[in-house]
């Protein structure tokens, strides 16, 4: 499982944020760490600072901006990290532990296969011999002979994955 969780934090002082979201970010970690969660499986994917604007209401001709507004001026710090969850009985219990710790952002979980390698080529395997007894049917139904392979493409569309794609009826796999 791919959890993608975090901290943001809010404050008009920059040096306060960022200590907090460090303290929140390292206690995320400690967190993990009780569930065995290896460091080269945490890894950061955005880390943003920025300060809020006020760009509106608007004034009109003879107005000036306004200098004052609840948000701006305020620090958002944004630090989110993918977790690999190799055990997918835990991501309950982690989520919990996390979001206890000090997450506040949770962008999300997904599953997919450590090693699709296997999949892949069994999949590879199923879409030849079915091009091969389609190529057959064709050939038995104009009455030819089949000659060799000239030229096999393969590719997959949407950035889906590839095995789910085979196994479904995307991607595409061409022999001439």
């Amino acid at each position: 499982a791919y959890m993608n969780i975090g901290v943001e934090t809010v404050n008009t002082d920059i040096a306060a944020a960022f200590s907090e979201n460090n303290i929140r970010i390292e206690a995320i970690k400690a967190a993990l760490s009780e569930f065995n969660i290896p460091e080269e499986d945490i890894r950061t994917d955005y880390f943003n600072i920025y300060q809020d604007q006020n760009y509106g209401p608007f004034p009109g001709p003879d107005e000036s901006l306004p200098s004052d507004s609840e948000d701006a001026g305020r620090y958002r710090i944004s630090n989110v990290m993918t977790v690999i969850v190799r055990d997918k009985e835990q991501v309950d219990e982690i989520l919990t532990a996390v979001i206890e710790a000090g997450a506040n952002v949770v962008n999300g979980v997904s599953f997919d296969i450590a090693d699709r390698t296997a999949l892949q080529d069994e999949a590879r395997t199923s879409a030849l011999d079915d091009a091969q007894e389609r190529a057959q049917q064709i050939a038995d139904y104009l009455g030819v002979t089949l000659g060799d392979v000239v030229n096999v493409n393969e590719n997959s569309s949407g950035g889906g994955f590839p095995v789910a794609e085979a196994a479904f009826g995307g991607g595409n796999l061409s022999i001439n």
